[in-house]
């Protein structure tokens, strides 16, 4: 049922006349003929026709995947889930994980308040982000856990952010991963240890590159 609901959600991308309504297709429509309202249209719509276009190499995927499985039961490839609840360990990957997931949606936010050069440092820096995510999330799956993407209690906000609003958020995130990563160093068996260490220097050098990246853009 998960996996067809990853089909059902791309299949539709690039067309808007699906029973589900490519997403994508109907935002692009609506920046398209209301150039009224998006000072930056001619920046915006050439990305959203990327996500479009991906959408489908996602959908084919999926499919390939959906169709190798069908030869097997769902016991033969998918994890047992734990019933109990989390070790203090487990939680504290659970909020790491969340964590990764509010910073990726961040350095997106920040990404569209910046030129197209400094945005697309960003969006290749945020990609480390997403390797942490995954790392974090498969050890956590490896005992049965599954991660949470729980939102932001605070929302980004829809406008563009400064310089200044930017370098607050990163280094906000930052302290937050490092915290998280630093408790899991001290309550982690050898294998979550061995990760907290890792995305610890992972981690730092990362925000590092993402401040450097926002002082360049605006000259600071």
């Amino acid at each position: 049922a998960t996996q067809q609901w990853f089909i059902d959600v791309e299949a539709p991308s690039q067309s808007a006349n699906h029973d589900l309504d490519g997403m994508y297709v109907a935002i692009l429509e609506s920046i398209n003929f209301q150039p009224e309202l998006f000072e930056q249209r001619a920046r915006i719509l050439p990305i959203i026709k990327l996500i479009i276009d991906e959408g489908q190499g996602h959908y084919e995927r999926f499919t390939v995947v959906k169709n190798s499985l069908e030869a097997f039961e769902e016991s033969d490839y998918l994890r047992l889930l734990r019933t109990g609840p989390p070790t203090a360990a487990q939680q504290k990957l659970l909020d790491l994980c969340d964590a990764y997931y509010h910073s990726i949606e961040e350095v997106i936010q920040i990404t569209f308040s910046l030129g197209d050069q400094a945005g697309g440092l960003l969006l290749n820096a945020a990609v480390r982000s997403m390797e942490n995510l995954h790392e974090a999330s498969h050890l956590l799956a490896t005992q049965g856990v599954l991660p949470q993407f729980n939102r932001p209690a605070q929302r980004p906000a829809s406008k563009r952010v400064s310089c200044i609003d930017s370098m607050s958020l990163l280094m906000s995130r930052e302290t937050t991963i490092q915290t998280a990563l630093k408790q899991l160093n001290v309550l982690g068996d050898d294998s979550e240890k061995t990760l907290a260490q890792l995305h610890m220097a992972k981690s730092a050098a990362l925000y590092q590159q993402l401040q450097e990246i926002v002082r360049s853009d605006e000259g600071i």
